[in-house]
């Protein structure tokens, strides 16, 4: 919430706020209606823990809230919902993602990237929108929205390495595979091949002798008799 009271005016935060409600409950119609403004869409911290589950699905609901406010009810001059179609792609990295992030934040909202103001948004974006693993992780850490930007990138690269190396283990892994299974196809054709040579040559001996036998003795010519 503090992301807002620093982009947008007091009219502006009021129309954000209006916008996100009414499309909230476009979407969720099933949801508790009944439930206060405040709750939804509180004007002070809520002191929400991190670590507490239910509080954690509070604020990726206010993120998802906010998001969709800024979009329905932003100055079309703030083209921010450009900037917000910006998402990770799954082999990308982290630090090339916020690359392109700070891309579109200067080429369609007309901020410096690099100023405080948008580094907040930055943040927002940041964990919102990168890959589904990356984002679990961040969103895990205590009061993520108080750290500084390096400090999510380097969260976020940790599981985007672990995430290759994993991969690159399981090719590996796949290729030993295959060269076990190509082993043991050459050493079985291989005790074939000798198998057949064996009775070959055994078969050849054989027929040789009877050959021999049957052709009888080389001086008197009878069978069975040699000398």
């Amino acid at each position: 919430m503090a992301i807002l009271g620093t982009l947008f005016s007091g009219e502006e935060r009021d129309m954000i706020s209006r916008a996100a409600l009414q499309e909230w409950k476009k979407r969720h119609p099933s949801g508790d209606i009944e439930a206060s403004v405040e709750d939804r869409f509180p004007s002070v911290d809520p002191l929400w823990d991190n670590n507490d589950r239910r509080h954690r699905e509070l604020m990726k609901n206010l993120r998802e809230m906010v998001i969709l406010g800024i979009k329905e009810a932003a100055p079309n001059s703030k083209n921010f919902v450009k900037a917000f179609e910006v998402r990770q792609e799954k082999d990308e990295t982290p630090s090339a993602f916020l690359r392109r992030l700070k891309e579109a934040t200067r080429k369609y909202s007309g901020m410096n990237p690099d100023d405080p103001v948008a580094q907040g948004l930055l943040k927002v974006q940041f964990m919102t929108k990168s890959w589904p693993d990356i984002q679990k992780k961040l969103q895990k850490m205590d009061r993520w929205n108080e750290k500084q930007m390096d400090e999510l990138l380097r969260e976020a690269q940790k599981v985007y390495v672990k995430r290759e190396d994993d991969k690159h283990k399981q090719k590996a892994k796949m290729m030993l595979a295959a060269v076990d299974e190509i082993t043991k196809k050459r050493l079985g054709s291989g005790d074939n091949r000798k198998d057949k040579d064996r009775e070959g040559y055994e078969r050849q001996s054989s027929d040789g002798q009877g050959k021999r036998q049957q052709a009888g003795c080389y001086y008197c010519g009878k069978v069975r008799h040699f000398r």
